[in-house]
């Protein structure tokens, strides 16, 4: 396929192709750019190992406004319609379905998952993805232990089939670890000791059988350390798959996600990403940086911190930059449009793929036919998806 030149040096698709349809705009979407991702979606669809996606974004990753259910946004979000554009375009050869799933918003808005105490959905607290979001039992509690439930098919439309749980945790020296154990369908339980080796560890729950009706509950047991949870992973055995995970959170600028790293192997939010080492990180964020009013050169940095660090702790990963979406407020439009530029440039700096949804689908305009306030509703966040499917088949 022919490219055209772009941006002193960046390359842009032709319009007319099936790298850019219902006119959004792809560059730099070539072989070198996306060569990890085709190495591990090849392998997928001749039968040798799952392929791994990991969005990386805010509440537009997350899926919010995408359906009527305010409790299931996350059910039609783009992650969710990319999974199954793959699993309806190729089912015998990248059968796929959304899996890694963080502690994310009060029950009431992400069904997924419940709580009771002494564990807590510590929205706003120390640690987690983008150092807010994680269930934490906290030491020093008395009476009954807590429990962390997990039911990845709470969504009619979504059902996930797993025989497995992977569970995230935080081992962490300082102050001690608890123990928690897991039990699946009310089954018998699994115990776990977390290591205090100050980063992530993941522990694997099994289930009876494959089914889209598992659950896990996680029950606190040692009331004088503190148990964190951050993510739990449903995993199939039985044949491989496309993984797509998604630790998106609503609220999150750049700046949160990538502006403190600082070593490899942490317990931030790019922990969960190292652990779950996918072949292709897709990056979207700049709305809650334009919500903060951070410049162009700042948002530039942070953003080039975060890629930093994935290619430095994943070599093997390849990196696609979605711009965001045009919104009705003001002050944050006028720096979406300053932070066009920076996408571009980062993406020839770093030598990733990008996708210019501002300015390809929604034309630089806020459209109230597709969005609502910050939000696509959900044929956005389809037509999104379409785009990065036609992208990623013909890189």
């Amino acid at each position: 396929m022919a490219l055209l030149p772009f941006g002193g040096g960046l390359q842009k698709a032709q319009a007319n192709t099936l790298y850019a349809p219902n006119n959004a705009y792809a560059y730099n979407c070539t072989e070198s750019s996306l060569y990890w991702w085709r190495i591990a979606y090849e392998k997928l669809r001749n039968g040798l190992q799952d392929a791994k996606i990991m969005a990386i974004g805010d509440s537009i990753s997350f899926g919010v406004n995408s359906g009527s259910n305010t409790s299931e946004y996350y059910s039609n979000g783009w992650p969710v319609q990319l999974a199954k554009m793959f699993s309806i375009q190729q089912p015998n050869y990248v059968p796929s379905q959304l899996t890694l799933s963080i502690p994310n918003l009060p029950s009431n808005s992400d069904d997924r998952w419940s709580y009771t105490a002494p564990f807590t959905n510590n929205v706003g607290g120390p640690w987690g993805v983008v150092n807010q979001c994680h269930a934490v039992s906290s030491s020093g509690w008395s009476g009954s232990s807590g429990t962390v439930t997990f039911n990845p098919s709470q969504a009619a439309n979504l059902p996930i089939t797993c025989d497995s749980f992977d569970i995230y945790t935080v081992d962490n020296t300082a102050g001690g670890n608890g123990t928690f154990s897991c039990s699946v369908n009310g089954g018998t339980a699994q115990t776990f000791t977390l290591t205090g080796n100050n980063g992530l560890a993941i522990h694997n729950v099994t289930c009876p059988s494959a089914s889209t009706s598992n659950s896990v509950v996680i029950q606190a047991t040692d009331n004088t350390k503190t148990s964190v949870i951050v993510a739990i992973e449903p995993r199939l055995s039985t044949k491989f798959q496309l993984r797509i995970g998604n630790p998106s959170s609503p609220g999150a600028p750049a700046s949160q996600w990538f502006s403190t790293v600082t070593t490899i192997g942490n317990t931030s939010g790019l922990g969960i990403v190292q652990t779950f080492s996918p072949s292709l990180a897709i990056i979207l964020l700049g709305t809650n940086d334009g919500n903060a009013l951070e410049t162009p050169a700042t948002f530039q940095a942070d953003m080039q911190a975060g890629i930093t660090f994935i290619k430095t702790a994943l070599p093997q990963c390849s990196i696609l930059l979605l711009s965001s979406v045009p919104t009705n407020t003001a002050a944050t439009q006028a720096l979406l449009i300053q932070y066009q530029p920076v996408y571009q440039a980062l993406a020839l700096a770093n030598n990733c793929a990008y996708i210019d949804i501002f300015n390809g689908r929604f034309a630089g305009t806020y459209d109230t036919n597709w969005i609502n306030g910050f939000h696509p509703y959900g044929w956005g966040y389809g037509d999104m998806a379409n785009t990065i499917y036609n992208v990623l088949t013909n890189a």
